[in-house]
């Protein structure tokens, strides 16, 4: 079972490697094993990080996003969920308030 703090918008283990992350939106979720990661990059704002799967595209918006992408490079991220209210997160730590999931189209 994953555990959120209610104020934190991702679940880690440093302990060990994990084998993906669970994306919690409001109306699904959705595994994506790290397996099929083929690179990650967060702007400059570290307001969008931009995971870049082999099947899909996952973008996640929100604030302060850098300590969730350096875990996503770790393998130690288990699920990340969007905050709502967005509000409700800490001033200084990460919130996220949208992840959107694209899927790939075949060229």
């Amino acid at each position: 079972m994953i555990s959120f703090k209610p104020e934190n918008p991702y679940s880690t283990e440093s302990t060990r490697m994990v084998h993906g992350i669970m994306f919690i939106l409001p109306s699904r979720q959705r595994f994506i094993p790290y397996s099929w990661l083929t690179y990650s990059a967060v702007n400059e704002k570290e307001t969008e990080i931009q995971f870049h799967y082999t099947h899909t595209v996952v973008t996640v918006t929100g604030t302060n996003l850098r300590f969730i992408h350096e875990s996503v490079i770790r393998h130690e991220l288990l699920a990340l969920r969007e905050l709502t209210p967005p509000a409700s997160a800490r001033a200084n730590g990460p919130t996220v308030s949208r992840i959107e999931i694209t899927e790939r189209v075949s060229d």
